[in-house]
């Protein structure tokens, strides 16, 4: 028995008619005081349709033991796991809203518990926004990233619920931002730390080890890490269509694992790729679309696309949950060397975010005790042929000169 309610003190509806026990008559607003607003009734009349029809069609994760919850002033949505009453006779094994307003404030701890998941927050201004398909802040046009409920996620998390979890980067399902266990790409991530003795004695280090990411699943690449994770949440938030700009490995990834979870696939990429590159991703055939010109003008393109149609790009409108895929490299390299950290990684820059998210992956593991410290010491690195940021850093410059 599912119920999708939506109150504000004092302001509006309380909805007491639906209860089996009312709440006192002086705690909110009484229907007759505050009016039920015939949208609102709307909303939650096609909620209960469509998680009806989760059920019968078997797609999709139900609400099933959660609340969802709407605050109206700031026209955020969240979900709130709601924990059984054993001592409860109306409920049973099927509790309801009225059972979890009976045991008071239902954020009340022991009532329920609060999405993972707090918001999207600017990484320049702080602004923060609702965990939608949103990338860029309004305000200043700065990156937003995911913002965790730390203090929840303490609660339940230990080094051993992560090792009895599954042979992937899903047993840091605590630490990803996915609400459900319905995964795209389950079999992604935990790839073997190999240590390079040739190597290393070569360079005259004792302990060198290298992350094999090229046995990733299913298309051997490092992207297959964060692509699971954007189309995990994708699908979450409504999605039926993905897509991407790339100019290979990421085209390949993301239309293998759109073919396995059924999601519509559009690749754009520049016109003089490879056509090596390109047999990659049309085995899994996905609506490939060539663009006269380089990847920046294929990347601004799909910008555009994003705002007009109803697709998740996920490096575009999906990224800041495409980008905490990068933090399962951390994850896996400091369990797979006995719960410590590395003295030193090296880590390839592209963009940078893959060095911002491991950097980010290991002091939450700090935050949330897995680990006593973080002593790492972070290293990038680019190419001669193409370093704009390492000749930025060299220069003592804070911006740098993309090469083309």
């Amino acid at each position: 028995d599912g119920r999708v309610t939506t109150i504000i003190p004092k302001k509006s509806a309380c909805y007491r008619c639906v209860f089996k026990a009312p709440p006192p008559p002086g705690l909110v607003a009484s229907c007759q005081e505050a009016g039920v607003i015939g949208v609102l009734a709307g909303i939650i009349g096609t909620i209960q349709a469509t998680e009806a029809l989760k059920l019968i069609l078997g797609v999709g994760r139900p609400l099933t033991d959660r609340l969802l919850d709407f605050d109206a002033r700031k026209t955020q949505f969240r979900e709130i796991k709601v924990r059984r009453n054993p001592n409860c006779a109306l409920c049973g094994e099927h509790p309801t809203i009225t059972e979890l307003f009976d045991d008071g404030d239902p954020y009340a701890e022991g009532g329920a518990t609060m999405s993972k998941m707090k918001a999207l927050v600017c990484r320049e201004c702080g602004k923060e926004y609702p965990t939608k398909a949103i990338h860029v802040c309004e305000m200043c046009f700065g990156p937003l990233e995911v913002k965790y409920n730390y203090d929840e996620i303490k609660k339940t998390i230990s080094r051993k619920k992560i090792e009895a979890g599954p042979h992937s980067m899903w047993r840091y399902l605590d630490l990803l931002p996915v609400e459900g266990t319905n995964f795209v790409g389950p079999h992604a991530g935990f790839t073997p730390l190999v240590r390079a003795k040739n190597l290393g004695a070569y360079l005259g280090l004792d302990e060198l080890y290298i992350k094999n990411d090229t046995v990733n699943h299913p298309t051997l690449s490092f992207k297959d890490r964060v692509v699971a994770v954007a189309l995990t949440r994708a699908r979450e938030l409504g999605f039926e269509t993905v897509a991407c700009a790339s100019t290979g490995n990421l085209a390949n990834s993301v239309s293998a694992h759109a073919a396995s979870a059924n999601l519509h696939c559009y690749v754009f990429i520049p016109g003089d790729l490879e056509a090596a590159k390109v047999l990659g991703n049309l085995i899994y055939r996905p609506h490939v679309v060539e663009i006269e010109g380089n990847y920046d003008d294929v990347n601004r393109l799909c910008s555009e696309i994003a705002g007009e149609h109803g697709w998740a790009f996920v490096n575009i409108n999906i990224r800041p949950y495409y980008a905490e895929g990068s933090k399962t490299l951390a994850f896996e390299t400091v369990e797979q060397l006995g719960w410590r950290t590395p003295d030193q990684v090296v880590i390839p820059m592209a963009s940078g975010s893959l060095l911002t998210k491991i950097w980010k992956g290991l002091h939450e593991m700090k935050a949330l005790g897995l680990i006593d410290d973080v002593r790492t010491k972070i290293n990038g690195a680019q190419a001669e042929g193409c370093s704009p940021i390492s000749t930025a850093f060299k220069a003592g410059r804070d911006f740098f000169k993309p090469v083309k």
